[in-house]
């Protein structure tokens, strides 16, 4: 999995540089910025979302809770949801 230091190094510019342009950033040229996100298809560079979160704070996961109101004793399960994508958790809720 490349890194923004792969890119960087891949394109002869800084680790700023590819950060801002895959941000799309109003300082960097259209040209440089379309040649960041073609190198980034190119070698299958994805975001890093733990270091994401920790930069900005924020997860962006959403917790849907089902409960089973038919069961003698609530049975809650948890699943998380990120950029529209279902990731089962079956993790019971502490009640």
């Amino acid at each position: 999995m490349p890194s923004l230091k792969d890119l960087a190094k891949e394109c002869g510019v800084s680790v700023a540089t590819v950060s801002k342009a895959l941000n799309d950033q109003p300082d960097i040229s259209a040209a440089t910025r379309e040649r960041m996100h073609a190198a980034a298809r190119r070698m299958g560079y994805l975001p890093n979302a733990a270091a994401r979160a920790v930069k900005t704070n924020r997860t962006y996961n959403r917790g849907v809770l089902f409960v089973d109101e038919r069961a003698e004793r609530p049975d809650p399960r948890i699943f998380f949801c990120r950029a529209g994508q279902l990731q089962g958790g079956s993790r019971k809720a502490r009640l």
